[in-house]
């Protein structure tokens, strides 16, 4: 089981993202394109003998477009759809609780003149056994 998909699919629950969320790259030259990737981050996660397990680690969400003020509107939107102060059940057994690390930053922009932007979030999960 990938945490991380199962957040991205209760965040198209929430909202209707301009692009699919893509894992780990961006695969395509679309203008407008959405990613979530592990950060490079102590994950840590204890396993007990019911099967049930809790972690922690951290992640980020990344948007490409040719418009920062579009790049910074849509992470602004995941941020808000994911603001769990407390645990929350986003699937049959899993609940997290998340916090957002960074607000929007920028991070490149291509000869194309696209934009990239990022926001940073801190999870910590309960899947039960």
């Amino acid at each position: 089981m990938n945490i991380l998909n199962e957040v991205n699919a209760y965040l198209l629950t929430k909202i209707t993202p301009y692009s699919t969320i893509y894992l780990d790259v961006f695969p395509n030259d679309s203008v407008e394109e959405l990613m979530a990737r592990n950060d490079p981050s102590q994950a840590a996660e204890t396993r007990y003998l019911d099967g049930s397990r809790i972690g922690t680690f951290n992640f980020s969400y990344y948007a490409k477009s040719a418009n920062s003020e579009t790049a910074r509107i849509q992470l602004d939107a995941i941020i808000s759809a994911l603001d769990f102060k407390e645990l929350s059940t986003i699937s049959n057994g899993t609940a997290i609780k998340l916090e957002a690390a960074t607000t929007p930053a920028f991070v490149s922009k291509s000869e194309a003149g696209e934009v990239i932007f990022v926001t940073s979030l801190r999870l910590e999960y309960h899947v039960g056994g």
